[in-house]
């Protein structure tokens, strides 16, 4: 609803809202022939974010707005008796009077119960209304009294007519949740728009450029792509075996799979010996219902879900229970993510590869469809169409065939479970469903493929398998299906990086040491150039690099989130950069014969600068600059590290509950509040950060922001604070990658940094660049004394101690 159409369907109900306040009713009068209508007619709010009556320590709030997802209130009203709430002017049009002036000195009592709401209830927008008179204010935690601010006023429906735009904006569902009431009182308040900021550059963004890789590196990489990159289908099956990094966890999760395949195959095996058909049919349903098994497969993206899985069905399971098994995986990365569509898709997905896997690419025969629907076919053969099957056979036969086709493309989920039942029941083997990638969906859409497989399994004999995120499963265990019905589940732990790539550093050596036949073809049919001796090199280098040293392969774990595929992409932009100049290290280890030699500053420039010739915002997918503002928007250049301090203490202080770790966003703007931080400029960070994946939402499905947003720091974020507070070369590389207000300080550090290579201009770069974040903030932020901003005082102190 618009402003437009808002307006007319207040003209709409306003000669029955004139009447009633003439009337001069009650208060309970006022809310229910004005008030309500108002707020629900009028300004969009729908009755279940309307509560009224809410229960507080000050007594009782009239209504309390909350958002659109319920998690807060965002106003509160405060309704009075019709004519009872008065307003001292003479005036007919929207005003903007002290909260604590004369005008509204009559109005005190309501607008202090007001008050008395809204902080019981952590909110800071208040409306005070006899539903003709109209007050709006906005508390605040800045430290400036509350009397002294600006309230809107409307001193009847007259002047919400003739301004109706303002009160449309202040009051409206669509502009409460836009926060385009706080604008409108911010304007009140005279709030003018603040200064821009001219940014300097000592190497701009926009003159970067690409650093020349050699033919070598470029034959490196594909080494890394092949090796590293990570193990998919089209990996080798030894590759596989070899470097898949087994945990307690994943060691635990293959015994206990193997085990359950063998105990359903051992039940369905039983089956083929029992000869009546009715106590077939009968044990069959038994089974039904009791013996088949939905495992759960718990990780964090990238933790190797869908490599376990592959691995388990074809290297693990015992090949004897394998060939007694029929497999068939339905990949959730082709699906488009409609939640309307999701289970004719999964339907339609698993029949064709149901059908693939059972017949081997192969049409089915006329007698499997017969097995398929037997309950059908007799009941057609004995009854409904008994006729026609005694008369002509071949007629029953088309006939049959043609309800079996309809079946497959208007029944899929029919369908699916009749072939199902006859891999079961004719073929004696057990189907074995794999949803794999389904934590690639929001968390909806996860939910709605588990409770698929629960009417796969309460339908057949069958071994299913949902890979499903950590997250996803902390936050759906505590209600929808996965409360209702049993599954087991085995968690999987991203493996460290350091393990990972020792895997296959190992795997390497080894084919490495094979003859130099054998060694070369392999190599080569791999599409590698590199020769055997470069390669032994390249492995040493990699072991300085990643193994000896744990420190870089953590940074790389930490900064991907622990998901090893963009763990394995990291690794190889890092090796890879020109900054890394492997080829060098390379000829060194060649030349003094089998002594690697190893640069901790060199690996720690190229994993921040990649391909560029400087540290480049927009093309760093796992580094960004925490210290980085635009001219723009010009807020503390700690802002950023504030924001994560803030939620770093949060994860650190949380009990067993998961979701104590999480805060707000209106809790982030209201703890920034009295540092003088504009909310825009907390909602813009806010946004940043999760697009740099530095901060994550506690809704698994929901990675854009909105104002009721919950959030917490990753591992990427506390790397990101590590970087900034006790690494060099990363601060070294932000000074002169970081825009400056002044081309004077600019000059300076342009100075400082042609000498890069010499220690104490490094240093006298270094502590100019602090100075200057720390003499910004001070400008920009204003840090309480009290004890719950102890935190951000000891951010800013250890800052300033980097500069000695």
């Amino acid at each position: 609803m618009g402003a437009d159409e808002a307006r007319n369907n207040l003209e709409a109900i306003l000669p029955s809202i004139e009447s009633a306040i003439a009337e001069a009713g009650s208060e309970q009068d006022a809310r229910l022939q004005i008030i309500n209508r108002v707020l629900t007619e009028v300004l969009g709010w729908g009755f279940e974010q309307i509560k009224t009556e809410l229960a507080n320590d000050r007594g009782f709030a009239d209504y309390a707005l909350w958002d659109e997802q319920y998690t807060r209130v965002v106003c509160i009203v405060e309704a009075k008796k019709t004519g009872h709430l008065v307003i001292d002017t003479v005036s007919s049009k929207k005003t903007e009077v002290q909260l604590g002036g004369s005008v509204l000195k009559k109005a005190k009592e309501g607008i202090d119960q007001a008050v008395g709401y809204s902080v019981e209830m952590s909110c800071n927008f208040a409306v005070v209304t006899d539903g003709n008179s109209w007050i709006f204010f906005r508390l605040s935690m800045e430290g400036r009294p509350l009397r002294e601010k600006k309230a809107i006023v409307f001193p009847d429906l007259a002047s919400v007519l003739e301004d109706f735009a303002t009160f449309y904006e202040l009051l409206s569902a669509e502009a409460v949740q836009q926060r385009l009431h706080l604008a409108r009182l911010n304007q009140a308040e005279g709030f003018t728009p603040r200064a821009t900021e001219p940014r300097y550059y000592v190497r701009h963004p926009e003159e970067a450029r690409l650093q020349p890789r050699s033919e070598f590196s470029r034959d490196i990489s594909e080494v890394f792509n092949r090796f590293f990159a990570g193990m998919s289908s089209d990996t080798d099956s030894e590759m596989r075996r070899s470097c898949f990094v087994e945990t307690r966890e994943s060691q635990v999760a293959d015994v206990t799979l193997g085990k359950i395949a063998a105990h359903l195959v051992n039940t369905i095996q039983l089956l083929e010996t029992e000869q009546s058909q009715a106590l077939k049919d009968e044990i069959a349903g038994a089974i039904a219902s009791k013996q088949s098994e939905i495992c759960l497969i718990v990780g964090n993206k990238g933790a190797g879900k869908s490599t376990f899985i592959e691995r388990f069905f074809q290297d693990v399971l015992p090949s004897e229970l394998r060939g007694a098994c029929v497999t068939a995986v339905v990949n959730l990365a082709d699906f488009t993510g409609d939640q309307h569509s999701l289970q004719r898709w999964l339907s339609e997905r698993l029949r064709d590869r149901l059908e693939d896997a059972i017949f081997c690419d192969k049409p089915a025969t006329y007698e499997d469809y017969m097995g398929m629907f037997f309950g059908t076919y007799r009941r057609w053969s004995e009854a409904t169409y008994r006729d026609l099957y005694a008369t002509d056979k071949t007629a029953f036969k088309i006939k049959f065939g043609e309800y079996v086709e309809k079946r497959r493309s208007e029944a899929p989920d029919e369908y699916v479970l009749g072939l199902l039942r006859h891999t079961a029941a004719s073929r004696i083997k057990l189907p074995c469903v794999v949803f794999d990638n389904t934590d690639q969906h929001t968390s909806l859409i996860q939910e709605a493929v588990f409770q698929y497989a629960v009417s796969l399994r309460n339908g057949c004999v069958c071994f299913l398998l949902v890979p499903i995120t950590d997250r996803s499963i902390w936050r759906l265990s505590k209600s929808g299906s996965f409360q209702s019905y049993t599954s087991r589940t085995f968690f999987l732990p991203s493996p460290p990086a350091r393990e990972i790539l020792q895997k296959r550093i190992r795997f390497i050596e080894h084919k490495l040491e094979e003859d130099a036949a054998t060694s070369g073809t392999y190599f080569s049919s791999k599409g590698i150039r590199v020769s055997i001796t470069n390669l032994n090199a390249f492995v040493k280098v990699l072991e300085e690099a990643f193994i000896r040293d744990g420190a870089l392969s953590g940074l790389i774990a930490r900064l991907a989130n622990f998901d090893i595929r963009r763990m394995m992409l990291l690794a190889q932009r890092t090796i890879c950069s020109p900054s890394f100049r492997v080829e060098d290290l390379i000829k060194v280890y060649v030349a003094k014969q089998n002594q690697a030699a190893f640069d901790s500053r060199r690996a720690i420039r190229a994993l921040i600068l990649g391909e560029y010739d400087r540290h480049l915002e927009q093309s760093s997918e796992f580094v960004s600059n925490v210290f980085a503002t635009e001219g723009g928007r010009p807020y503390s250049p700690l802002l950023v590290l504030s924001i994560l301090e803030l939620l770093s203490g949060m994860r650190r202080q949380v009990s067993s509950d998961a979701d104590a770790g999480y805060l707000g966003s209106w809790e982030i703007i209201d703890y920034f509040d009295p540092c003088k931080v504009e909310a825009e400029d907390i909602r813009y960070v806010l946004k940043l950060l999760l697009k740099r994946r530095l901060i994550e939402p506690l809704e698994p499905d929901r990675d854009d922001y909105y104002d009721s947003l919950k959030v917490g720091i990753t591992h990427a974020g506390e790397a990101h604070q590590e970087l900034a507070f006790c690494d060099v070369v990363y601060a070294e590389q932000m000074a002169v990658a970081t825009g400056v207000r002044s081309e004077a300080l600019r000059s300076k550090l342009a100075l400082l940094a042609r000498n890069m290579g010499d220690r104490e201009t490094r240093g006298a770069l270094l502590s100019t660049f602090l100075d200057h974040l720390s003499d910004e903030d001070a400008r920009k932020i204003a840090i309480p004394p009290s004890a719950p901003y102890a935190a951000q005082r000891k951010l800013r102190s250890e800052l300033k101690g980097r500069r000695t």
